[in-house]
């Protein structure tokens, strides 16, 4: 502590009445201070008022739109400085990280700043849908806004940006939006399952914004993305049969399942909080009474055949009964998940054993199923 005090230098620099804080601001930082670009920009902003002007902006007009990026009781911060990279990209212009100020100064530089101020907070609010999708305007677009945060794929919020534009504009329909936005999803996710690569992403999402042609906005994406790579049935049903989903990511492993379960169309409204992702053949399988059983049923192979298909589609479901499963034989995990009301279950009835055969012939019905409500559209070359 004591060090700090004697070698941490302060500098406190007063200015008159007629000089412009801001103004000296940016001229220090010229010279090598590292500050967030969202500071950079806040300042540039604020260089364009008058000093009489400068606290009454900020008290009316800046400090209300920034305030709703902040952290609340509900929900997390989010970050200003990837909004307005975001912002800048969702016409299809890309911009580095580094050049996120430049690129905003230059952009903006026909703008008052309540002209400005006023866009970013119309722009931050269709954004903060994005971050939280609870506060979207209806609960199809809240829906869907949700599944996207379970692909993770942040480096397309600049489209989904745009196309939130383009629907709050009326130059989209709300059923147009959601089909866009679905269509999305089956890009993404048919990718992951293919192994397709996720490095150009950053490029992809930027372009295929400044593809959308005004007066076919869907089809216009669509035929964008599918020239970039969109599997199609043969690819993605060859490679489920290989893929290990839930070890490579839980979170498009609990969509994936979540959304086979609401493809039954229940009458009452299911708690998905209380489920969790069970592996029928259990994770483990140990050297004890139900470890013995589970080898006996798979076979002298059992090794092989637990490293091949644990965590694959057709080993999987959903349960609220995962700490009672646990490593229980199949006949008890039968019984337990039959009681747990989750219609993915009810294949488990008809299932007298749980072996290579059976998990392969469930995989490939998952799959199909996946493949006919994740579909890649038709569109006009």
């Amino acid at each position: 502590k004591q060090i700090i005090i004697q070698q941490l230098p302060l500098v406190m620099i007063t200015t008159s009445e007629d000089e412009n804080p801001y103004a000296i601001f940016e001229t220090l930082n010229e010279r090598g201070l590292q500050l967030e670009e969202s500071d950079l920009i806040r300042n540039h902003v604020f260089m364009q008022l008058s000093l009489t002007e400068q606290d009454r902006f900020n008290d009316e007009h800046w400090m209300p739109f920034e305030q709703k990026f902040e952290e609340t009781d509900d929900y997390s911060g989010v970050d200003l400085t990837e909004f307005y990279r975001d912002y800048m990209m969702r016409t299809g212009e890309y911009v580095q990280k580094n050049e996120i100020y430049h690129q905003f100064k230059r952009r903006t530089s026909e703008m008052t700043p309540r002209e400005l101020v006023d866009e970013l907070s119309y722009y931050g609010d269709l954004y903060l849908w994005i971050q939280r999708p609870e506060t979207a305007p209806n609960e199809e677009l809240t829906n869907a806004l949700r599944r996207l945060q379970y692909l993770e794929i942040g480096t397309a919020h600049q489209l989904v940006l745009n196309l939130l534009y383009r629907w709050d504009s009326d130059d989209l329909s709300i059923d147009e939006l959601l089909e866009t936005l679905h269509g999305l999803e089956s890009f993404v996710l048919r990718r992951f399952i293919c192994g397709r690569s996720t490095r150009g992403y950053y490029r992809t999402f930027p372009i295929a914004a400044r593809s959308i042609e005004d007066d076919d906005v869907k089809g216009s994406l669509f035929a964008y993305l599918k020239s970039q790579g969109w599997p199609d049935d043969t690819e993605l049903l060859d490679n489920i049969l290989r893929f290990d989903m839930y070890n490579r990511d839980k979170k498009k492993t609990w969509l994936v399942l979540r959304t086979l379960e609401e493809q039954f169309g229940h009458r009452e409204p299911v708690q998905y909080d209380e489920l969790t992702i069970e592996h029928v053949m259990p994770q483990t399988i140990d050297d004890n009474e139900w470890g013995d059983e589970w080898k006996a049923m798979l076979g002298d192979e059992w090794e092989r055949i637990h490293d091949q298909w644990l965590h694959a589609l057709g080993n999987l479901t959903l349960s609220g009964y995962n700490p009672e499963l646990s490593n229980r034989p199949f006949d008890e995990k039968r019984e337990l998940l039959m009681e747990s009301h989750v219609e993915l279950n009810g294949y488990f009835e008809e299932c007298d054993n749980w072996t290579e055969k059976t998990i392969r012939e469930r995989n490939q019905e998952l799959a199909e199923r996946l493949a006919s409500i994740w579909r890649v559209p038709q569109v006009d070359d």
